[in-house]
């Protein structure tokens, strides 16, 4: 039986499936910003936010808000690595530039 309600906690599991599934998207729309370790993340992101949609409805309304306080934290932390990621260095051969020159 399936049993999922409309609360903060779905709504949480949603946005959270939905930046796992925007995060397997980059690797082809912005293959620059892309990781290889960012598969992982978002196989772990689309599971967590399936289980939030399902089951949050057991959920208490203090674990609810602290699900929501945790991805809005995790989500602005998210966004600043990808700004930061934006301005590095184009690399040759996975490694920085300024990286070699200081190697040799």
């Amino acid at each position: 039986m399936v049993n999922a309600s409309l609360n903060w906690a779905s709504f949480v599991g949603i946005a959270l499936a939905a930046s796992g599934a925007g995060l397997y998207a980059l690797r082809s729309l912005r293959p620059r910003l892309a990781r290889d370790h960012d598969i992982f993340f978002a196989a772990i992101a689309l599971l967590c936010g399936g289980i939030l949609f399902f089951q949050g409805w057991r959920l208490d309304p203090i674990l609810q808000f602290n699900q929501f306080c945790w991805r809005v934290q995790q989500s602005s932390l998210l966004m600043k690595v990808f700004a930061c990621v934006e301005r590095l260095p184009s690399k040759q051969n996975g490694i920085p530039r300024s990286w070699m020159t200081n190697a040799l």
